[in-house]
Parts: structure tokens; C-alpha cells; sequence
């Protein structure tokens, strides 16, 4: 048993569609290339106009700004964990672990607050990002008890007037300024900003 296909002649039809949609006898082939170009130049217009959005162009900008900053900021936190090599702490300050406390900080939290960052902007409802801010106070509660027992007496005799020192309390002093806007932002969605669930 064999089954019979029936031979269709396609550009027979597409001529007689045409031919009814434009109440002409037959189509003309330019006609019909100059109004393809035509509906692929406006679609490509539009979407040229809907890629350019200022508000897009404002994050784009904005998050160049950032990646150069931080950059820089990464830059100058290893030259000066460069400069002052752990041997020179370890030399001078026995038993202290100031330099790993820096060096962790750059890592392993800034790491930290990427996955923070990613997961805040695919969580979609303003009250389940609560977790993400109490996520960033323990961490930096933790940065924080470590950075109080790096930062004794005698980092601060022997490192005072350097940049070493100044990186550590730069640190240190950051994560308090973390947890309270984490607390603040807590506060604003847990009280001031409620979800459209409709």
C-alpha cells in the first residue's frame, strides 16, 4: 500500500494570494522585493530604536563605571598586599593573620556579593529579598569578628602610618557601614514595600 502525496505548486498559490490581496492581475516582482526591504528596513529601525533605550544606556554606562572602579580598587588592594608581603607581617607581628584577612575580603566575599547581587535580581518578590540582605549581614558579621582579632596592638605599632594599616581599617570599618544599609534595606522592604500579586 502506498500512500500518494499530492504535488502542490507553491509559488502558483503564493501568486494567487497575492494576486487577491493586492486586486491586481499579477504581482510585480520588484514591487514585491522593494516591500520586503521596506518591512525589513522599519523592523530593523525599530528594533535599533527599542536596543537604545536611555534607561539601558544609563546601565550600561553605569556598570562600566563599576567594572573600572573595581578593577582599579582590585588593583591597588594587590599591590599593596605586594608591597607589605606576608613575610614582612609575619616578621614584625608573629602569629597574625591581617594579610589573609585581606586577601580573603577581595576573594572569597567580593565573590560572595556577586552571587548576592545575581540571586537579589532573580528573586521576584521584594519580600523573599530580605534573605539576601540577612545573608550579607552574617557574612559580614563573621568578616567582621575576624577583622576586631586581626587588628591588634601590634599591627598598630609597627603599621600605623601605612598603607597596609589604612587598607585594614578601610575593611574593617566597611563591614559595619554593610550591615547597617543591609538593616536599612531590611527595614524599607519588610515595612515599606509591598508585592502586586495581582
Amino acid at each position: 500500500m502506498s500512500i500518494q502525496i499530492p504535488k502542490i505548486d507553491f509559488q502558483k498559490n503564493l501568486n494567487d494570494i497575492i494576486c487577491r490581496i493586492t486586486e491586481d492581475d499579477e504581482p510585480d516582482i520588484d514591487d514585491l522585493q522593494e516591500s520586503s526591504e521596506e518591512s525589513i528596513s522599519t523592523s530593523l529601525e525599530s528594533e535599533n530604536k527599542e536596543d537604545f533605550d536611555p534607561y539601558d544606556q544609563f546601565k550600561l554606562i553605569s556598570l562600566i563605571g563599576f567594572v573600572i572602579l573595581l578593577g582599579i580598587y582590585i588593583i591597588n588592594v594587590l599591590y599593596i598586599l605586594y608591597k607589605y608581603d606576608y613575610n614582612i607581617i609575619e616578621k614584625n607581628c608573629h602569629y597574625n593573620y591581617s594579610w589573609y584577612y585581606i586577601s580573603l575580603y577581595i576573594f572569597v566575599l567580593n565573590f560572595i556579593h556577586y552571587i548576592l547581587i545575581k540571586g537579589y535580581f532573580i528573586i521576584e518578590f521584594n519580600k523573599n529579598k530580605i534573605y539576601i540582605y540577612l545573608l550579607t549581614i552574617h557574612t559580614h558579621g563573621l568578616y567582621l569578628i575576624a577583622g576586631y582579632y586581626t587588628i591588634d596592638k601590634c599591627i598598630v605599632n609597627n603599621f600605623y602610618y601605612t598603607d597596609y594599616y589604612n587598607l585594614l581599617i578601610y575593611h574593617y570599618y566597611s563591614h559595619y557601614i554593610i550591615i547597617f544599609f543591609s538593616f536599612c534595606a531590611i527595614y524599607y522592604l519588610r515595612f515599606r514595600v509591598t508585592d502586586n500579586l495581582s
